[in-house]
């Protein structure tokens, strides 16, 4: 009763939309790294989430409140998380500190509470982690002073790792508010832990991308970009898993030609590979480049993104 359109659409989409806004691609596909929000986990068997358990999960405090009242608090590393409420029922909670260097933090990286839009402020569950749970971000006092973990990294009895935020994401993250490059850097640091060395690719360098890599038996890979939003993106860089040799790298023209370019760069190291293209991205030519790999694959596929389960 009173709900109006937006608040009868499936949960999960906001969450879709958020991780693609910050550079990492989504798919309803398996995949090594999953997301789930709202009461998505309420309707997927012991088994499904036994499943998901086993890899990389990311959750927000609904679908983690969800998971306690299912019996998975041990797996998840959580004794116990609160309902989600409204934040200012909880305390004068200033931000959230993203502050952990493992993920990409730092201190003093705020991140807004005014969620989803402005005068908005968004509902919280307070995290009480198990013994050896790493935090990732925290609630921060008008002072700046820590007070409650806002994110968490886990990794369970079932080989699988876990990531919860205090925030519920059911519309928190469906406002611009919700969209920063700090959130970018936390989102894609998430993810990386999450997958270890099966972690998705993600791009960087703009919002709104539409992204692919496709690894091929014959020793190619091919690594895709279309930029979804109005604004250029003044360069791009795709972060791949392992460090992958690199040779040849050509890219696609309007015409439908391969070219040798000179415009990328490669980097190695801590066990990822980034392709850099130092030109700007548009709305209306996207970006396509292959290289060879020389690395034997078997089946040709795709590497997706983070998966929601559905």
């Amino acid at each position: 009763p009173g709900a109006d359109y937006g608040a009868l659409a499936e949960d999960g989409y906001s969450l879709m939309q958020a991780f693609e806004a910050h550079g990492v691609p989504t798919t309803y596909d398996p995949a090594p790294v999953a997301a789930a929000c709202g009461q998505t986990v309420r309707a997927l068997s012991d088994a499904a989430l036994h499943d998901l358990l086993k890899g990389g999960l990311f959750l927000d405090a609904v679908a983690a409140h969800g998971l306690i009242e299912r019996g998975f608090g041990t797996e998840i590393g959580l004794e116990s998380i609160a309902e989600p409420v409204c934040v200012d029922r909880l305390g004068p909670f200033s931000c959230e500190e993203f502050f952990n260097p493992d993920f990409g933090g730092a201190e003093k990286r705020f991140l807004t509470l005014t969620l989803p839009g402005l005068g908005g402020r968004p509902n919280v569950g307070l995290l009480r982690p198990l013994p050896g749970v790493e935090t990732i971000s925290a609630l921060v006092d008008p002072d700046a002073e820590q007070v409650h973990p806002a994110m968490t990294a886990f990794r369970n009895r079932l080989g699988g790792r876990v990531v919860t935020h205090a925030l519920a994401w059911e519309p928190a993250a469906g406002g611009v508010a919700f969209c920063h490059p700090f959130r970018a850097a936390q989102l894609q640091g998430v993810v990386r832990w999450l997958g270890g060395e099966n972690a998705p690719p993600v791009v960087r360098g703009g919002v709104w991308p539409l992204a692919l890599c496709k690894v091929c038996d014959d020793g190619t890979t091919l690594l895709g970009l279309l930029n979804l939003s109005l604004d250029p993106w003044p360069e791009a860089e795709f972060d791949l898993p392992g460090e992958v040799p690199v040779h040849g790298v050509e890219r696609l023209l309007p015409d439908g030609q391969w070219c040798r370019d000179d415009t990328f760069s490669i980097a190695r190291g801590g066990g990822r590979t980034t392709v850099r293209y130092a030109r700007a991205v548009t709305f209306d030519e996207p970006l396509f480049v292959r290289f060879a790999n020389h690395v034997g694959i078997g089946e040709t596929g795709a590497v997706g993104g983070i998966s929601s389960p559905r």
